[in-house]
């Protein structure tokens, strides 16, 4: 009798140390899918991120083209006042008999 409780003693113990390991191996999953649930979660927020930096990168280059049209608008109106400008005061001259 004290061999069959030795037996069922160490068949326990084993068992039990099995289940420890199974334990421990369910954990790490658990963990491994936790951690992998965060990296999505992370990584669709970056996706967000850059999406809206695209959106706001896109709205400041469509500012910057417009500013530069108004610029270059403003800059050929002047030169074309200056060229005015300048053929009328040199016309004007030629008309008193300064030329």
């Amino acid at each position: 009798m004290d061999t069959l409780w030795r037996d069922v003693w160490h068949e326990t113990q084993a068992a039990l140390e099995h289940l420890r390991d199974s334990i421990e191996t369910v954990q790490g999953l658990e963990r491994t899918a936790l951690r992998a649930q965060q990296a999505q979660m992370l990584s669709d927020r970056v996706e967000d991120v850059l999406a809206l930096m695209e959106k706001t990168v896109a709205e400041m280059r469509s500012q910057v083209h417009a500013a530069d049209v108004q610029l270059t608008a403003a800059t050929e109106a002047l030169m074309a006042e200056s060229v005015l400008h300048r053929n009328t005061t040199h016309f004007s001259g030629r008309m008193n008999g300064r030329v």
